[in-house]
């Protein structure tokens, strides 16, 4: 039997299940979605369960919410997919589920980052590609990837870039950072 108003959405558009994606236990879950709870409802920054549960690094409830039927491919508005922020959280266990469910590694959020931009070494083995910082005359993906990588060594910078145009002047100020760190990342490559 279906809850009415189990699909309500509260003030940042979070459903219940949303809330128990992110805190619960998988029994939870379930008995939401038993419930009739939609799997792959969406808040208001466009964020599904499934993407919930992997921010909270929560595998079990990656686990029922695939077996339920979420899409293991939604976009949040800035076009991240739970791969991307499981891989942004260093949550394993959640993107082998993700992969074994048919995650899409090729998919590109606003910044033109695919999820393996935003992994660790760990995962980038994991997610079958080359480990460490491209130089900057590759092409505009391995840039984009140098910029990741050099936000990760730099979490002050996280919260000041905000938008494309910021992104770009970060960019500038910092390109013989880049340069430098990618020679160094490189050259620990080959090595």
């Amino acid at each position: 039997k279906s809850y009415e108003g189990i699909n309500e959405k509260g003030k940042s558009g979070d459903t219940i299940l949303h809330q128990a994606a992110g805190i619960a236990n998988q029994k939870t879950v379930r008995l939401l979605i038993e419930k009739g709870a939609d799997v792959n409802a969406k808040n208001e920054r466009e964020e599904t369960p499934l993407y919930r549960a992997a921010c909270m690094r929560y595998t079990k409830n990656v686990e029922v919410l695939i077996e339920k039927g979420a899409n293991v491919n939604a976009v949040n508005l800035m076009g991240r997919t739970a791969l991307h922020i499981a891989c942004t959280m260093s949550a394993k266990e959640v993107v082998e589920e993700l992969l074994k469910a048919g995650a899409d590694t090729e998919i590109k959020d606003e910044l033109g980052a695919k999820a393996i931009v935003y992994a660790n070494k760990e995962f980038k083995a994991l997610l079958g590609k080359r480990i460490g910082i491209p130089s900057i005359q590759e092409t505009k993906e391995h840039f984009t990837e140098a910029l990741v990588q050099l936000l990760r060594l730099e979490p002050k910078l996280t919260g000041k870039i905000t938008g494309i145009k910021e992104m770009k002047d970060g960019i500038k100020r910092k390109e013989k950072v880049v340069k430098h760190l990618s020679g160094i990342f490189n050259d620990k490559k080959e090595k």
